[in-house]
């Protein structure tokens, strides 16, 4: 805005096992995804899904076939996708409403979606 960075959403390839939702060494196929960063000032503008969209795009015209996520610590027990919509952070719940679905690992909740 203005020439001024608001936000941004960093990603790098990986490469997914998908019978085991780990990331392993391998050729990549997936878009890892970081935390997206907004400017407190810019906070409900819905900049993190933007990001989030535009990282997905980008994943799709290298090819790949997953976006992943780590996000917080995995709840002990109980269904992820309720926990969630429970008590689960904005960031989330906004992966929750774009069709992620989620898994429990070793370094946490994994957000993955085929695209």
């Amino acid at each position: 805005v203005n020439r001024m960075l608001v936000g941004i959403g960093l990603s790098w390839p990986a490469c997914l096992d998908i019978s085991s939702k780990q990331i392993v060494q391998g050729n990549p196929n997936s878009l890892y995804l970081e935390d997206p960063a907004v400017m407190l000032a810019y906070e409900g503008r819905g900049l993190r899904r933007m990001l989030l969209q535009e990282r997905e795009k980008e994943a799709k015209t290298q090819n790949l076939l997953y976006t992943i996520a780590y996000l917080s610590e995995s709840p002990k027990s109980g269904d992820l996708e309720s926990h969630i919509k429970e008590s689960g952070s904005a960031l989330e719940r906004l992966y929750l409403s774009e069709q992620y679905s989620f898994s429990r690992s070793d370094k946490g909740i994994l957000a993955l979606k085929k695209l």
